[in-house]
């Protein structure tokens, strides 16, 4: 395969989705621009959470020789098409490298596009008291680590504190932990028409490091958000012409979503942890549209980002999705008082606790982050993906999953290998006792990204690496996206 498939698929202007289904090491090592990585030892938990359709046009990319059309149809999917493809032996242009490269594309396309101003951490260092510092990432990764003297202001609720903004007497710097989440924070403000001074801080907290100075952990300045009139952010959502609704209570909505059917994601809380496990799917607002593909794998679909406050994060959201090629448009949701069943909690189902020993050698299946927290002492770390490939595994095996649909999909993968469970458990951390243990670290696991893996933690030239990462991708992507992007943004900067 010479040319990136994604191209032909999106010209033709129809509902598709085009999915990778290599580990999420081998994917982010090089993948087709547009493609989006659902991997094979994740199927089972992530493909009817990113395609709620089962007739959906699905586009497999095989790099292996797996019968994939068969695993599509034992989850239910009914319109599959397998590409047969390989890696490029050279480069061409729409295959790329890196995790979230269609978010990351399309902020350096965005910010070669705008005219905001940057500083560098130099400056900043000898400045600082001239301005004010704002961290632009959700509330989480700030307090991971951000820069001294850096208030907490997520992406998604920018347009909520414009009136706050404005107040101050300082020029606010935004940064994050590179240049993405800036970029757009830069570029929110001056859709918004955004007056003020401000500057983005150029490289974030990787930047700062790499000039030799020290970040900061665990802080918690949050800046209050929802200080924005709703009748001023619908103003804008006006303007921008995005389309905006109000349902006033859970019936309406729910038969709304029965109507119409859609992608639908509730950005009301950008500090929530991501669940894309119902119909209504749980999400970060601010990482919605960084991480995009993330969430996102149909294209051509509509996109109903729905919030229950001023819709200042879903105004935010949906504007910059819409630069980005999607259908999205916002629901107000105003029964603010109603418990929502996706909150609460469900109790996992165990079929018994795990034992000292086996009569057969163990593996789990879980994931690798997951296995180094705690597993059984003579369990082995084990991928489907790398597991089918491997004539050499045990025909008879013990093994130790999430659950019900995990042990199944498990089955049915091994069953490609004439490899047999005798017994199966699901982990609980209840069943913790004397014969578990947390492991020593896994060695470059395939299902975790090792590609600027580091730039966190310390490593600067990971850090290098991944900043000049960001700035190359506009050269590698195919034109049909750059040039989409590129008329979408100059319609309003």
């Amino acid at each position: 395969m010479k040319q990136n498939p994604f191209v032909e698929l999106y010209k033709k202007n129809n509902p598709f989705a085009l999915i990778d289904v290599r580990e999420r090491k081998e994917y982010v090592e090089g993948h087709w621009f547009g493609s989006v990585n659902i991997p094979l030892s994740e199927l089972w938990r992530q493909l009817s959470n990113m395609i709620p359709w089962k007739g959906f046009p699905i586009y497999v990319l095989a790099f292996d020789d797996i019968k994939f059309d068969q695993i599509f149809k034992n989850q239910g999917y009914t319109n599959v098409h397998i590409l047969q493809c390989s890696e490029p032996k050279r480069e061409v242009t729409g295959f790329v490298r890196g995790e979230y490269s269609w978010s990351k594309a399309f902020g350096e396309i965005l910010c070669h596009c705008s005219d905001f101003r940057e500083l560098g951490p130099e400056q900043l260092a000898h400045d600082h008291r001239q301005f004010n510092l704002y961290d632009v990432r959700p509330f989480a990764e700030y307090c991971e680590f951000t820069l001294p003297g850096s208030q907490n202001l997520p992406n998604s609720n920018i347009l909520g504190s414009l009136k706050f903004l404005q107040r101050s007497k300082k020029p606010a710097v935004l940064h994050c932990a590179g240049r993405t989440r800036s970029i757009l924070g830069a570029c929110t403000l001056i859709a918004a028409g955004y007056a003020a001074d401000f500057y983005v801080l150029r490289g974030g907290t990787q930047a700062w490091q790499l000039s030799g100075r020290e970040r900061i952990y665990g802080a918690s300045n949050i800046v209050s958000n929802e200080q924005q009139g709703q009748s001023e952010i619908i103003s804008l959502i006006e303007r921008w012409e995005i389309e905006i609704s109000c349902v006033h209570n859970k019936n309406d909505l729910t038969e709304r979503i029965n109507s119409n059917p859609a992608l639908y994601f509730d950005v009301s809380n950008d500090d929530v942890q991501r669940d894309l496990s119902s119909i209504i799917k749980i999400v970060s607002g601010t990482n919605l549209v960084q991480q995009t593909d993330t969430s996102i794998a149909c294209y051509h679909t509509p996109v109903v980002l729905i919030d229950n406050g001023t819709c200042s994060r879903a105004a935010f959201a949906a504007f910059w999705l819409k630069m980005m090629g999607y259908d999205a448009s916002i629901i107000n949701r105003l029964d603010l008082d109603e418990t929502e069943e996706k909150n609460q909690k469900k109790a996992r189902k165990k079929i018994a606790s795990v034992p000292l020993e086996f009569a057969t050698p163990i593996y789990d299946f879980r994931r690798s982050n997951d296995f180094e927290r705690g597993t059984h002492k003579n369990a082995i770390w084990a991928n489907v993906s790398s597991i089918i490939s491997n004539a050499a595994v045990n025909k008879r095996i013990s093994v130790i999953v999430y659950n019900e649909a995990h042990l199944k999909f498990v089955e049915l993968i091994l069953s490609e290998t004439q490899t047999r469970i005798s017994d199966a458990f699901y982990w609980d951390c209840e069943d913790a006792c004397e014969h578990f243990i947390a492991p020593e670290k896994i060695t470059d696991p395939c299902d975790r990204s090792s590609l600027f893996a580091d730039r966190h933690k310390g490593n600067l030239e990971h850090s290098k690496a991944y900043l000049a990462w960001e700035e190359e991708l506009p050269d590698q992507i195919d034109t049909l996206v750059k040039d989409l992007w590129q008329t979408n943004i100059q319609k309003i900067f």
